[in-house]
């Protein structure tokens, strides 16, 4: 489940190869020349083009995300305040508390509530990823106060999805910020120690204070030296353990941190052996994956991140195979 406007609207759509699809309602998207779907603000031609998938392409490029404004000036911190911004509304609480009624009635799985997207909670994020890196050294007052508001802002919600939803989920994830590149952490530890260990211990602190919650943090990418501020903050669960980016080692993981934190992923590379190894490489693959993430519990097994679309099937039934195979206890 994730918090955000309930669309229940959808239409049919055609992707690239063939495949017949539904899409969201009010999913809009114009073509340009060379066959590219460009995707315009509020689905409004008249727009500016916020968003690109080029010819026979999987994602759409957001190129606010990219984009760099060299005068790029964040809203104040009164505006923000008048802007309502990063607050729950009635119907987001209503729509989730229906579902999470219904699923938990009818399930007998762990549920899982998200905040990617607009995040309700975790810590502040302004303008592209270039221009909040820069006001972030360049503004530290401004930044400081942005980041004591995100967690003022996150409590509140926190007491309205209690409130709403309660018992009815089980795990509740933090946000979907990454700050992990291939090699190395995106911004300097210090800073993540100095600005978001407090925001999220702030609010990991309420969870594990008024609810039975567990509290996941979704960060791809190579974070080694950031582990360990985010357990202090009181993060219970990592996801997706990036194991092919630079410092995390899967052994190093579990000896370092695995009696303090769970490990959902990391239980399959989908950058390098489900797309390009053999059914057999896999199943090597996922066999040691199982032994050293699972012997004492802490491992919730998961692919690195979302499988890609050109992964063979027969890879995708070889790793399921071998969870069911070497992922029951004792570890051998």
């Amino acid at each position: 489940m994730e918090p955000g406007p309930y669309r229940g609207d959808h239409k049919p759509w055609t992707l690239f190869d063939g495949t017949e699809v539904l899409m969201p309602g009010n999913f809009n998207v114009a073509i340009s020349p060379e066959g590219h779907w460009l995707m315009h603000q509020g689905g409004d031609p008249t727009k500016p083009v916020i968003a690109r998938m080029p010819k026979d392409g999987y994602y759409f490029d957001v190129l606010a995300d990219t984009s760099w404004n060299p005068d790029y000036v964040p809203p104040s911190i009164e505006a923000l305040k008048r802007s309502g911004w990063r607050r729950l509304t009635d119907e987001t609480l209503r729509h989730l508390q229906e579902k999470a009624r219904t699923l938990r009635e009818a399930t007998n799985k762990a549920l899982v509530l998200t905040n990617w997207g607009g995040a309700v909670l975790g810590p502040p994020w302004m303008g592209s990823l270039a221009e909040w890196m820069v006001v972030q050294v360049t503004e530290p007052a401004y930044t400081r106060e942005l980041f004591d508001l995100a967690a003022e802002v996150a409590l509140d919600n926190l007491a309205l999805y209690w409130e709403a939803i309660g018992e009815d989920i089980d795990i509740l994830f933090m946000d979907g910020f990454d700050y992990g590149t291939q090699n190395a952490e995106m911004f300097s530890p210090a800073l993540f120690e100095a600005l978001y260990e407090p925001c999220y211990k702030k609010q990991c602190d309420w969870i594990h204070q008024h609810t039975p919650w567990k509290v996941a943090k979704h960060c791809c990418g190579s974070i080694p030296k950031l582990i360990e501020p985010m357990i202090r903050a009181g993060i219970d669960i990592l996801n997706p353990v990036q194991t092919s980016a630079k410092g995390m080692d899967p052994q190093w993981l579990k000896d370092t941190f695995g009696d303090r934190l769970t490990f959902w992923g990391g239980g399959a590379d989908t950058q390098r052996v489900l797309p390009f190894g053999t059914p057999e490489d896999v199943r090597r693959h996922v066999a040691d994956r199982v032994r050293i993430f699972g012997p004492g519990g802490g491992f919730i097994w998961s692919a690195v991140h979302n499988i890609q679309y050109h992964v063979p099937p027969e890879n995708i039934v070889a790793a399921l195979d071998t969870v069911r195979e070497a992922g029951r206890y004792p570890i051998l």
